[in-house]
């Protein structure tokens, strides 16, 4: 299940070079899942969860949280993204007390059938008062409502718009820009380019350098660029360090991927988060991100 979503997609790369033994256990989906599930869990060095929840209501129980990192303590066990929230640690309100701003499905953008957008721009007082209209009162509560925030680029980039799309395994980010024609930006309607921290160059150099010979035809004549930049200088990734770590202290998120705006004042605004990411970066990238994972899970061993 979720095979090419990005936790998995890495540990099971890992699996078929034959570096890891991986087990797969599968949660209920559709019931709250307790301390009796987390009795259930087989032993191992390492248990990592894919658990944020995309309901409107809870299904991963306290009790289950707490049997899983008890029992983990117990064993001795590593633990990875033991956390189940729904989009805790972004402001939103039910009411707008400033536009523009956008009403977005609340629990992560869970679908419901009865509703007939996802989302909708409120660019001022009558925009927001016809969407209450068309929408009913009765579903209202399954909306939350931000501010809605553009990012500094797209005076520069104009028509197009941007956002920051970062990636995140054990404190390692890369960040992928990504830019569009539609206010709302996803990967299927936008061109991404990723970037890393030019300070860690030197130490991912032979191991790119590996990748590439293994990757050429065999006697190599073509020349395989790297399909993304190291590019940036301190102070534009100090700050983004500093926001993914307060981030991962309050979500407990260790693996996943966020949205980020960069406003006209230097403020960073996370947008969305997500721990089930698919991202569609060439192989060069995705061996960095499995090895710095590889890295993380040999930890303390």
């Amino acid at each position: 299940m979720h095979q090419n979503f990005l936790p998995n997609n890495l540990l099971n790369r890992l699996s078929r070079r034959g570096l890891i033994e991986l087990s797969l256990v599968e949660l209920p989906y559709d019931k709250v899942v307790d301390s009796e599930h987390a009795k259930q869990i087989p032993s191992a060095d390492i248990w990592i969860f894919a658990l944020q929840n995309y309901q409107s209501r809870p299904l991963i129980s306290e009790s289950f949280l707490s049997t899983s990192q008890q029992r983990a303590e117990q064993l001795k066990i590593q633990t990875i993204n033991l956390t189940s929230h729904i989009r805790e640690t972004i402001d939103s309100t039910t009411t707008p007390t400033e536009f523009p701003c956008i009403a977005k499905l609340a629990g992560n953008g869970a679908v419901k059938n009865f509703l007939h957008r996802s989302y909708a721009i409120l660019r001022d007082r009558d925009t927001y008062e016809q969407w209450r209209d068309e929408t009913g009162e009765e579903h209202l509560t399954n909306y939350a409502i931000e501010k809605f925030h553009t990012h500094r680029l797209n005076e520069e980039i104009a028509p197009f718009n941007c956002i920051e799309r970062w990636i995140h395994i054990c404190a390692d980010l890369t960040v992928g820009l990504r830019i569009s024609d539609k206010e709302i930006i996803g990967q299927s309607n936008s061109l991404t380019s990723y970037r890393r921290d030019p300070r860690l160059f030197a130490g991912e150099f032979h191991h790119l350098l590996t990748h590439k010979e293994r990757s050429q035809p065999t006697p190599a004549r073509t020349s395989l660029p790297l399909t993304f930049s190291y590019m940036g200088d301190s102070d534009y990734w100090e700050l983004r360090y500093r926001k993914l770590r307060e981030h991962t202290q309050k979500s407990g998120l260790e693996i996943g991927s966020l949205d980020v705006i960069e406003d006209k004042h230097g403020e960073l605004h996370i947008i969305d988060y997500n721990e089930h990411t698919l991202e569609s970066a060439e192989r060069d990238l995705l061996s960095l991100w499995t090895n710095t994972l590889y890295r993380r899970l040999n930890r303390g061993n």
